[in-house]
């Protein structure tokens, strides 16, 4: 009796451990087939993004949009896609918006990222914290290759 328990409980812990080890795999799977190097490449881009954010540079938050790209913000309460020429208009306003809220992106995660040739989108989840407040958001952005560059296509953040 004792001996079977004892099998029992082995084989239980190999199904455990099996069914976590399958579950990470999948997770790592939005991973899956794209090089470091180009990982890596996304990752700068979400960090660059970040450090443009909260020191408030308009010309290097400018810089990560294609010129055609089209962007989500936000007009008499509603959410709407503007140019990057409109956004360029908006962006002082929304900077001193976000100066008097306090607001800073604190940290990201890539949820999942698919790249197919010169395209790219990439889902993310950024943390950010306004005065001693915190809070996570979700989005997407398309991304396009210009040279050797990505640029921010679609931003539905």
């Amino acid at each position: 009796m004792e001996c079977k328990r004892l099998k029992k409980t082995k084989l239980h812990r190999v199904i455990i451990i099996c069914g976590c080890a399958f579950l990470l795999f999948i997770s790592a799977g939005i991973w899956a087939g794209i090089p470091p190097e180009q990982k890596q490449v996304f990752h700068n881009l979400v960090a660059r993004y970040m450090e443009y954010f909260n020191s408030r540079n308009s010309d290097g938050i400018l810089s990560m949009y294609a010129d055609d790209a089209r962007i989500k913000t936000e007009k008499n309460g509603k959410d709407i896609f503007v140019t990057k020429e409109e956004y360029k208009a908006q962006l002082p306003g929304d900077i001193k918006e976000w100066n008097k809220k306090k607001l800073k992106l604190v940290d990201y995660k890539i949820e999942e990222l698919e790249v197919k040739g010169a395209a790219a989108i990439v889902e993310i989840e950024f943390r950010g914290k306004q005065g001693i407040f915190s809070g996570r958001r979700k989005g997407n952005i398309e991304l396009k290759k210009s040279g050797s560059d990505w640029k921010i296509a679609r931003d539905e953040f």
